[in-house]
């Protein structure tokens, strides 16, 4: 009752098992179904004046069109910012370990910061799952086949608990083991032109990837490959936008 009226902080450990969790649900951040913008929007804050640890086992965990299977982890709340740490669970025909921070003292303006391991993950269910993946890699919807990546990512939300995409760092590797580039329009004109019908299925089996965004701009890094004796090297980078200039 003391912390209820304003007098003392609330401390503790708990532990939380359940069913279903809808995370924008519960933090009142579901998308708007109004003409109102996020600048009339204020996002979830956290509470001041706790010190709790909670571990949370769930059977799903919902984040928008991202879902997570079996999860569980632990959350620490202490004074505007939300840590998780060890958590761990199914998603997306793989596995994720993710820990990170959302700091809340500027609710107008929330930052985050995460790393994430993940594994064996399906390229088409990133894509139609994760927001995020349909900005910065729109080519993962022509992907068929799975992908280990490793990344650390940082910036701010909006209102509404959406990315600020301006505003985001982010360096990662990726890892494809059995994935085919297919029915993708620029590799098809160029593999006709070339008369080599392997460009147009271009495969990404065994190949390592190292990218970063830095000030709106996904860079990837250098590359080689050789196919049917075609020595070829990529790189480049692309914005949120349209913009875009590879090699």
């Amino acid at each position: 009752m003391a912390y209820v009226n304003d007098q003392s902080r609330l401390n503790g450990d708990l532990r939380i098992k359940g069913g279903e969790l809808d995370v924008l649900k519960f933090m009142g951040s579901e998308p708007q179904q109004t003409s109102q913008t996020s600048a009339e929007s204020v996002a979830f804050e956290v509470p001041t004046g706790m010190d709790l640890n909670i571990n949370f086992e769930f059977k799903k965990i919902l984040y928008d069109n991202w879902q997570f299977g079996a999860p569980q982890g632990l959350l620490s709340i202490i004074d505007h910012e939300m840590q998780l740490k060890n958590f761990k669970s199914s998603t997306l025909g793989g596995k994720i370990d993710l820990k990170g921070l959302y700091n809340s003292k500027n609710p107008k303006s929330p930052v985050f910061d995460l790393k994430y391991d993940m594994s064996k993950v399906n390229f088409g269910k990133a894509f139609e799952s994760i927001d995020m993946v349909r900005k910065i890699a729109p080519i993962f919807k022509y992907i068929e086949g799975h992908f280990n990546t490793t990344l650390v990512c940082s910036g701010a939300l909006d209102g509404t608990m959406a990315p600020v995409y301006n505003s985001i760092n982010l360096d990662g590797f990726i890892e494809t083991f059995d994935g085919f580039i297919k029915s993708y329009a620029p590799l098809e004109r160029i593999g006709n032109k070339l008369g080599v019908d392997e460009i147009k299925s271009y495969s990404l089996q065994n190949t390592k990837n190292w990218f970063e965004i830095v000030k709106g701009f996904v860079e990837l890094k250098e590359y080689k490959k050789n196919i049917k004796g075609i020595d070829m090297s990529i790189s480049g980078k692309h914005g949120f936008g349209q913009n875009m200039d590879y090699n």
